[in-house]
């Protein structure tokens, strides 16, 4: 974790300091003329097209310098554009992705200039401390994550804004790792003891396709898993708690803090009740000529 908001980004020029404290501009525009199609018979068009980029250019970084600004951050690259900030002791970042620009503005409380006439601009702390990795002094907190393939890096990613998610809300939880579903098949086992008929069967059943979560995450942990999931029929006799452990077979789930949402599990078993309760409704099949 860290204090402050933390994104890719980069400078062009080495020269560029590396720690700026002052003034802070956001520029959501472009910082050259962009080009069209034109028709050039003469040189000298050519030299007037490049010569208003220049001044194009110019003109920006002068009306910076003007409101004594330190850093700007913006989108697009430009070589000659970053010589001109760097003449002028300004610090420019150019950010990956145009989203990092709304947390940037929401980190310093700042709006982004899409007009160089009417700059909004603020105090800030600026550090690049490593290559790619910007760091902004502030209230926000930010959570780095590391992974050595970019699948693994999207893996965590998606867990932890599940978590994050799930702790806006105030939910009831249960004892995860397949312990809340061992004790829901041993629940509609008894059940079923006193139920008699087909619907004892359809019972029984439905104890039986609860229990494959268990099953499943000992299979994906590497585990033998009807051995797992026999010994945790045993054991939940006297602790609930028990679930399925990759390392050690089973566990104390709640000791090791797994846990899943109640409505998470309440949304599983009613979709999955749905789906099945509408195949067991179709009465015929119809096939398409090959």
């Amino acid at each position: 974790m860290f204090k402050g908001y933390v994104f890719e980004g980069f400078t062009l020029n080495d020269r560029m300091k590396k720690k700026v404290e002052g003034k802070i501009v956001v520029l959501d525009y472009k910082t050259y003329v962009e080009s069209g199609n034109f028709n050039i018979s003469q040189v000298d068009e050519l030299k007037k097209i490049n010569e208003y980029d220049r001044e194009y250019k110019q003109n920006i970084v002068n009306k910076l310098v003007k409101k004594k600004i330190a850093c700007i951050f913006y989108t697009d690259t430009s070589p000659e554009f970053e010589s001109y900030l760097t003449e002028k002791g300004i610090t420019g970042i150019v950010v990956y992705k145009r989203e990092d620009l709304d947390g940037i503005c929401k980190a310093l409380n700042l709006m982004a200039t899409s007009d160089i006439n009417n700059i909004y601009e603020t105090e800030g702390k600026i550090k690049y401390v490593k290559p790619k990795r910007i760091y902004i002094d502030g209230e926000n907190e930010t959570l780095i994550i590391n992974g050595p393939t970019s699948q693994t890096l999207d893996e965590i990613e998606r867990a932890v804004m599940d978590v994050v998610s799930l702790l806006k809300h105030e939910i009831d939880m249960v004892v995860g790792a397949g312990a809340i579903e061992i004790e829901l098949a041993a629940h509609l086992g008894e059940v079923a003891k006193n139920v008699g008929g087909k619907e004892q069967l359809a019972i029984n059943g439905f104890a039986e396709a609860i229990e494959s979560i268990p099953l499943i995450i000992a299979e994906n942990s590497g585990l033998d898993a009807i051995q797992v999931l026999t010994a945790l029929k045993a054991i939940h006799q006297n602790d609930k708690d028990q679930g399925v452990d990759m390392v050690k077979g089973i566990s104390d789930a709640r000791g090791r803090g797994i846990f899943d949402p109640v409505l998470v599990k309440i949304h599983a078993i009613s979709s999955a009740t749905d789906v099945s309760t509408l195949i067991l409704k179709t009465d015929k099949l119809l096939k398409g000529e090959e």
